[in-house]
């Protein structure tokens, strides 16, 4: 067992692809995040390039109504803004692509990866609800390591970054495009 711990390290150090796979299947420190209501999948290239996509799910996480106890001892029940509701969602999404950014370059040695979190939208084209990229993020290691995490409003912290995001307070999320995976010169 040793032994084939020491070559899945040497293997993850080289960049392999299935080496990097497997240290991320087998130390399973994303668990938390799926117990939030995402899924998280990886792929990864030859070429050192480290791909995640996170599935959020928005109805199951956001409350969309407020609770709060009134003077006489009743439970008052108010329905929650969308304007408030949106800006919620967009800093679990946000949070939860910064989560998994962190998790990630902390267990691999990698220089960055792609982020892209999912979610269920309304094709307005078609009038079906498909699930497509709503955040992309191109996370390096250095920028991140460089961030104090307890402090950041994940939303604004995403202008740290290489990042397709199209958010609107009034509507919440639009469809985007993966982030290009910058060049080594960048």
């Amino acid at each position: 067992d040793w032994n084939d711990q020491v070559a899945l390290g040497k293997k993850i150090l080289d960049g392999d692809p299935g080496a990097l796979k497997t240290a991320i299947e087998q130390f399973q420190s994303l668990n938390e995040i799926e117990e939030l209501g995402s899924h998280v999948g990886f792929r990864f290239t030859d070429a050192g390039r480290a791909y995640c996509v996170v599935k959020v799910l928005s109805r199951d996480i956001i409350p969309e109504e407020s609770k709060s106890l009134l003077k006489s001892g009743k439970l008052s029940q108010k329905r929650i803004p969308r304007g408030v509701f949106f800006e919620l969602y967009q800093d679990y999404v946000c949070g939860v692509v910064l989560r998994v950014a962190n998790e990630v370059l902390a267990m691999l040695p990698i220089e960055g990866l792609v982020v892209t979190a999912m979610d269920d939208v309304l094709n307005s084209k078609t009038g079906h609800i498909e699930e497509s990229p709503i955040v992309s993020a191109y996370i390096p290691r250095n920028t991140i390591r460089q961030m104090n995490m307890s402090r950041i409003d994940p939303s604004d912290s995403m202008d740290n970054f290489i990042h397709n995001m199209d958010f609107k307070k009034t509507k919440g999320f639009s469809v985007v495009d993966e982030v290009d995976y910058p060049n080594a010169s960048e």
